[in-house]
């Protein structure tokens, strides 16, 4: 998916909107770190939330609406 938003910012809307729990993301957020991979991929490939979820996190984020093509 790879997203254009920095690790740190997705992070902090995973937690707010309560998506992950803290725990299981900072491991993912470790695991981003150790291997080079962007966040949000490292939280799909764990089975922590979808493509789907995170997309509509985002879009909330920015004010549109989330569409899945």
């Amino acid at each position: 998916m790879s997203l254009a938003l920095p690790d740190d910012q997705l992070k902090k809307l995973v937690l707010k909107s309560r998506l992950v729990d803290p725990k299981l993301l900072e491991d993912a957020v470790s695991q981003a770190v150790t291997t080079a991979r962007p966040l949000d991929e490292t939280i799909v490939e764990k089975g922590l939330a979808t493509d789907e979820q995170l997309g509509t996190v985002i879009a909330k984020y920015y004010q549109v609406p989330f569409i899945n093509l």
